[in-house]
């Protein structure tokens, strides 16, 4: 069994190129932007990549998941199965939050 079909795949590394597009403007914004106001810029741009490795996985682990449950052809099993993973997300995403707070 393969993890991600070929469309699955090339649309993942679409939307992960917009992710990481998207943030390097940001990067760039805040580096140029921010010394104006004394505000440190090192802490922004680590949480600005962090957050974009963070979506990037997130993004992975649903698309992993939406193939499974479409092979699975069971609807029983789908429904279990992406709200488990989906609480998985939302669980690691709390945690991942936590840990960074401190």
């Amino acid at each position: 069994m393969e993890w991600l079909s070929k469309s699955t795949k090339r649309l993942l590394a679409e939307m992960s190129a917009g992710i990481l597009f998207y943030n390097v403007i940001l990067i760039i914004l805040a580096v140029l932007l921010l010394p104006r106001i004394s505000y440190p810029v090192v802490p922004v741009v680590l949480g600005l990549i962090v957050g974009a490795v963070g979506a990037i996985c997130m993004l992975i682990h649903m698309a992993v998941t939406t193939e499974r449950v479409l092979d699975s052809k069971s609807e029983s099993y789908a429904n279990k199965y992406t709200v488990a993973q989906g609480m998985l997300r939302k669980l690691v995403l709390v945690a991942a939050f936590l840990i960074c707070w401190k």
